[in-house]
């Protein structure tokens, strides 16, 4: 049974999906429907199938806030340079 439904935006990375779905989530890549639709059809796909939408794309906010379009669910990722880590043995 899947914990949650999300539409990974091509932005936000194919990694990001692989562990979202070994952790039992029903997942989407907007690259699998083919070319990039735009955002205004992506925010309308992810709300037709009842979807997260996941991005890394700061254009999302303009629609869900300013123009106050629908949604299901917004994740807005901020991502760090890994170089700059120092993993910890």
């Amino acid at each position: 049974m899947s914990l949650l439904k999300f539409l990974i935006d091509r932005c936000a990375g194919h990694r990001l999906a692989v562990w979202l779905r070994s952790e039992g989530d029903d997942v989407l890549e907007s690259r699998e429907r083919g070319a990039d639709p735009g955002d205004r059809t992506l925010l309308e796909w992810a709300v037709a199938e009842q979807r997260v939408l996941v991005t890394i794309d700061t254009d999302f906010g303009e629609l869900l806030f300013s123009e106050h379009r629908s949604h299901f669910g917004y994740a807005y990722l901020v991502l760090r340079e890994m170089s700059t880590v120092t993993p910890s043995l």
